[in-house]
């Protein structure tokens, strides 16, 4: 026998003898009484393949304590035989079983509007292919004539886990949210959304309308053009076209005022003054004394009274001192 022959025969017999050890090994530890509870359970052998391979055996083993043994079954099976403890073999099990149930090949339905998702489709007919080829998943849609709502049947089949994830990103895709930038919250856009000029920042419709109310009494944009942003980084406004749908009809026609004697304040006009009874505000000569409202009252332009016989050729300054006679004339 040549040199090469001798060595496998050597080569046979350790690997025989180490099999053997092995076996051995495995004979006595189970005779453990740490290992005398057993429990087995079946999973298909390619999903067994990614117990493996992505290391959840091994991490079972080591945080449980316990021991696996493995056989394949006739049925594209593979038994697993769990020894341990009574409470972590259970425990094992529990994971291993929630673990087929995330990782088997299933389908399920989801359903949404015709409307939706004909917008959708039209705007980017390959975003369903993409969904599925990022999540490794197969997404068939169905016209469902059957259903009185007119909804379109998509039906995702895939492992759960993939499954969870195309659904999360189809929920994305049809019934997107947004975070409130006063409040935090999550909310539905389709419920409502209020955004700045520059679209950095939302917010719900209560959280605008208690907003909305503050800023009666409080500051608004300059120019009137709307109300401030909520964030006081942000240099963007919150347009009035945007918003004047979810203004509380309370609150609306005094909001409106506020944002018109901003714009006019911003403005800074030479010539504008407002009647003291009405408060109307207009245009008036700056050479002229005294104006007349609409409402019909002739008031003076430099101190508000009214343009009467008593104002009229007179100074402001000279009908103050005839009050002032008047008053003490009254008191005597």
């Amino acid at each position: 026998m040549n040199n090469k022959g001798l060595r496998k025969v050597v080569d046979k017999g350790i690997e025989r003898n180490g099999f053997m050890r092995q076996q051995q090994q495995q004979r006595t530890l189970l005779r453990k009484p740490s290992f005398a509870y057993r429990k087995t359970v079946q999973m298909p052998l390619f999903l067994f393949r990614v117990f493996i391979n992505r290391g959840d055996k091994n991490m079972l083993v080591k945080m449980l304590n316990v021991y696996m043994v493995c056989s394949n079954q006739p049925n594209g099976l593979v038994s697993l035989d769990i020894y341990g403890m009574p409470k972590k073999v259970d425990m094992a099990i529990q994971l291993t079983q929630r673990f087929i149930h995330y990782e088997e090949t299933t389908s399920v339905g989801y359903n949404v509007s015709r409307e939706k998702y004909e917008a959708l489709y039209h705007s980017n007919p390959n975003v369903f292919k993409e969904i599925g080829t990022k999540n490794g998943v197969l997404l068939a849609v169905v016209n469902s004539t059957t259903n009185p709502r007119h909804q379109m049947d998509i039906t995702i089949t895939g492992r759960r886990m993939q499954i969870d994830n195309a659904t999360k990103a189809l929920a994305e895709l049809f019934f997107p949210k947004f975070t409130c930038a006063i409040c935090f919250a999550e909310f539905l856009i389709e419920a409502g959304i209020v955004t700045c000029e520059k679209q950095l920042h939302s917010i719900c419709v209560e959280c605008f309308q208690t907003y909305s109310h503050t800023s009666i009494t409080g500051q608004v944009a300059y120019g009137g053009i709307g109300l401030r942003c909520v964030d006081m980084q942000c240099d963007s406004a919150i347009l009035l076209s945007s918003f004047g749908f979810y203004v509380l009809e309370a609150d609306y026609k005094p909001l409106v005022r506020r944002l018109q004697l901003q714009c006019i304040i911003d403005a800074d006009m030479n010539d504008l003054v407002k009647c003291s009874q009405c408060d109307f505000k207009l245009s008036v000569d700056p050479t002229l004394a005294y104006f007349k409202c609409i409402c019909g009252r002739f008031q003076c332009r430099t101190c508000a009274r009214p343009y009467n016989q008593k104002h009229k050729g007179k100074t402001c300054a000279q009908v103050n001192e005839d009050e002032a006679k008047e008053n003490s004339a009254t008191k005597m």
